[in-house]
């Protein structure tokens, strides 16, 4: 049963390898992501890690802790305050704000 106030939370460190693989699977080429001499040049000094690489980490949470499995993700807003950097530890947190009754619960989940 889910009940307001409800939250999880996971941890990622972000690798090189990782945001050199993403760049490759998102076709995403800016040299901000995997050049060093480039990146040094940039206002952040240092090779950054994908927004949408970071944002993804709530597509984990939702689909595999809360709701969890047959969640579907439907919508979800960003705004980026901070550039991440290769190396550094994120956290990404989920919180149940509000239940909507015209939506199905977990009452009845048949996921088999």
């Amino acid at each position: 049963m889910f009940e307001i106030g409800q939250k999880v939370s996971i941890e990622k460190v972000f690798n090189e390898e990782e945001v050199l693989n993403f760049s490759k699977m998102s076709m995403d080429d800016n040299p901000i992501h995997f050049d060093k001499d480039y990146a040094h040049n940039s206002r952040f000094k240092q090779r950054i890690v994908q927004g949408p690489f970071v944002t993804s980490l709530i597509g984990g949470l939702l689909g595999s802790k809360l709701p969890g499995p047959g969640t579907i993700y439907i919508n979800q807003n960003t705004q980026f305050l901070k550039p991440v950097f290769i190396g550094d530890k994120v956290t990404a947190s989920i919180e149940i704000k509000e239940i909507r009754e015209d939506k199905p619960s977990n009452k009845t989940k048949n996921l088999g």
